[in-house]
């Protein structure tokens, strides 16, 4: 398993310089041993701090942090550490992102149909100090391989699965936007004793009409994405959003999707309804819409705070079917209180 991680050291004002420097020659020498047994290859150093990039080829997590803790420095390394992954999982390469402190509890995101893991990039940064944050590209997505179809959302959650077997998660907060939404839902019934809590963003139990999908996955397979693009990017997004960089990234994403794995996913969401499931989740649940979220609306949040008793409601002011990037910070400030309120139960 390949691991990209991101090393930062950070050295106490009060450490003798002697002995600093020793260290670091210690840690050239061990960096090396790991090298010459093929285990490590330096990537670039981080301009203006002491910091460096590497690859790390090893078995499974225990490994990664048996390999870390190994190093001399590993005492002043930032307890939050980035690492990227391809991780073979349901016999699909997975492309995944953690970061955060390894021992943290873990949060597990989960993102929408033709986009990738960076939807959450901005609540992963607010929330790793706190919670190991785990995103994986779904399947055909991002930097995921594009297996054939069909697909389906049990499968998906499968998928998910086989990725906490992988990376040693016996439990995990889930997140979920839209169709990682549905997934979560998914997950959480097929391995209710996996999930700590859900968070379910702009999401539903099922997202009509099925026609509509059915239509743009074979849009999608005939002519590519570029005829769907104006479309979806008018519910993704308000109409005062659409001239920021972040909504360029957004069209972006889409664009870069492999039509087959768009098509795939979007006929799995023509064919879930997960009514019958999510009325007995049982999991402490936040329910997250966009006030002008026409895709899920806010009827599509109340139906499913109905089905999971307990579950809390947050409207996001001025937010369609995106909000992780259209209103970043709302999204991670509840997604924090709500966490963060479990802790203190």
């Amino acid at each position: 398993m390949l691991y990209c991680v991101q090393m930062d050291v950070r050295v106490p004002s009060d450490l003798d310089p002697a002995r600093f420097e020793r260290l670091k020659a210690e840690e050239k020498a061990r960096a090396q041993e790991l090298q010459r047994a093929g285990k490590w290859r330096h990537l670039w150093r981080v301009a203006g701090r002491y910091a460096n990039v590497s690859i790390l080829d090893v078995t499974d997590h225990d490994e990664l942090h048996a390999v870390l803790s190994s190093l001399p420095l590993f005492p002043f390394m930032e307890k939050t550490r980035k690492a990227e992954m391809f991780i073979q999982a349901n016999g699909i390469p997975f492309h995944v992102q953690v970061s955060g402190a390894e021992r943290a509890p873990v949060l597990l995101l989960l993102h929408s149909l033709g986009t990738s893991l960076h939807v959450w990039d901005d609540q992963a940064m607010a929330l790793a100090g706190r919670f190991r944050v785990v995103r994986p590209d779904l399947r055909g997505h991002g930097l995921t391989a594009v297996p054939p179809g069909p697909y389906t959302i049990d499968a998906m959650a499968q998928d998910v699965l086989a990725l906490m077997d992988v990376l040693g998660i016996a439990i995990a907060h889930v997140g979920g936007l839209s169709i990682g939404g549905i997934v979560a839902q998914s997950l959480a019934a097929q391995a209710p004793e996996r999930v700590g809590s859900l968070i379910l963003c702009d999401t539903a139990m099922a997202i009509a009409p099925a026609e509509m999908w059915r239509e743009r996955a074979a849009i999608a397979r005939s002519k590519g994405l570029e005829p769907l693009v104006d479309a979806v990017m008018a519910r993704w997004v308000t109409p005062s959003f659409l001239d920021r960089p972040q909504a360029a990234g957004l069209r972006a994403m889409l664009l870069r999707t492999a039509p087959e794995s768009y098509a795939g996913a979007a006929e799995a969401i023509a064919a879930a309804d997960l009514s019958h499931a999510t009325k007995d989740l049982r999991a402490p649940t936040l329910v997250l819409v966009g006030e002008r979220d026409e895709a899920t609306p806010l009827a599509s949040a109340e139906a499913l705070c109905s089905a999971i008793g307990g579950a809390r409601l947050e409207i996001l002011p001025e937010a369609a079917h995106i909000p992780t990037v259209e209103t970043p910070e709302a999204v991670s400030s509840a997604m924090a209180r709500f966490l963060l309120s479990l802790a203190g139960a």
